[in-house]
């Protein structure tokens, strides 16, 4: 999985169902029905801004709801609590970040924090995961290259010129190690192909 941790899922901003998950942590019942409203009150500016929102408005514990986002692979969580509405700040964690980035943020100017935060994470998630699939991409000049590539077991793809197709060994190296042809990258108008095995 291109994103994702050891806790599960990390959806890049722009094809997240929900962008932000608005967590409302209730320490008693006496507070309840204030949070809930404020809670409400935040996520219409939010969706008015066109971010898309959930509220867990669920009985589960406050723990639980975040453990419930962070799975789901939500981009940004948002915690109010009775501390956070009486300061008019939230507490805010990006999902790719986790705990190392969870900070107290305005409430005020929530929309504008929280796109710029999902623009941020989306080139991030992309800049990572791009830079994996060129490090896992390992050049070869040969049929003899690729076979020898496969053959010794290496994680990754084999990127060889597209003539190797062509070559009647290829039929071999096909069948031997369950080679398939991925694609011709844009980058040299197709003079190469990468090539990985089939699973």
């Amino acid at each position: 999985m291109t994103h994702g941790d050891d806790d599960g899922l990390i959806l890049p901003p722009k094809v997240a169902p929900h962008q932000v998950s608005l967590v409302p942590i209730m320490r008693d019942e006496a507070g309840r029905g204030a949070i809930a409203g404020h809670c409400q009150e935040i996520g219409a500016r939010l969706k008015a801004a066109g971010i898309r929102v959930h509220l867990d408005s669920t009985d589960a514990r406050s723990a639980d709801k975040i453990w419930a986002s962070i799975k789901r692979g939500v981009p940004i969580r948002v915690e109010i609590g009775e501390r956070e509405m009486q300061s008019g700040q939230v507490t805010m964690t990006r999902r790719d970040l986790g705990k190392a980035f969870q900070r107290a943020v305005s409430a005020h100017g929530l929309p504008g924090t929280i796109r710029m935060e999902l623009d941020a994470m989306q080139a991030a998630l992309l800049a990572r995961s791009q830079a994996f699939m060129i490090g896992n991409i390992h050049d070869t000049g040969s049929i003899s290259a690729v076979r020898d590539f496969f053959a010794a077991g290496q994680p990754g793809f084999a990127r060889a010129p597209a003539s190797v197709l062509q070559d009647p060994e290829m039929a071999g190296v096909r069948k031997e190690f369950a080679v398939t042809p991925r694609c011709l990258p844009f980058v040299d108008q197709g003079q190469s192909v990468i090539l990985g095995r089939s699973y």
